[in-house]
């Protein structure tokens, strides 16, 4: 890993979606042939910090796009504008979150876990 990728902050930018505040974790692709999109979905107990360095790892294959979910992370809860935490509504929020980013670009979305043995 390069000495330039030593602080997530960098790439951590404030985000505000259907009156949520969070943060969205963008890496863009170093030598910017890349079109293609990777959205990266976080488990329930991370958060945008622990994923920053596996974001830097892929940026090499395409842009990495990391975003926090409604009451995970940095982001508000649903309850404060009013709806529950169903799937439904979680799906609902990355359908605009896609809809806003990407609009006709090639994309790929994961969903990762952390996992510690201890």
């Amino acid at each position: 890993m390069s000495k330039r990728f030593v602080n997530p902050a960098d790439f951590i930018m404030p985000i505000n979606i259907n009156g949520l505040d969070g943060r969205v974790l963008r890496v863009e692709n170093e030598n910017h042939r890349s079109r293609h999109e990777l959205l990266l979905i976080y488990d329930f107990q991370s958060n945008l910090e622990k994923w920053w360095g596996f974001a830097i790892a892929l940026k090499n294959y395409a842009n990495v796009t990391s975003v926090d979910l409604p009451g995970l992370g940095g982001m508000d809860s649903f309850y404060k504008i009013g709806r529950k935490p169903t799937l439904d509504n979680m799906a609902d929020y990355l359908a605009s979150f896609v809809k806003l980013k990407y609009k006709r670009k090639r994309l790929s979305i994961h969903g990762c876990r952390l996992w510690f043995p201890w």
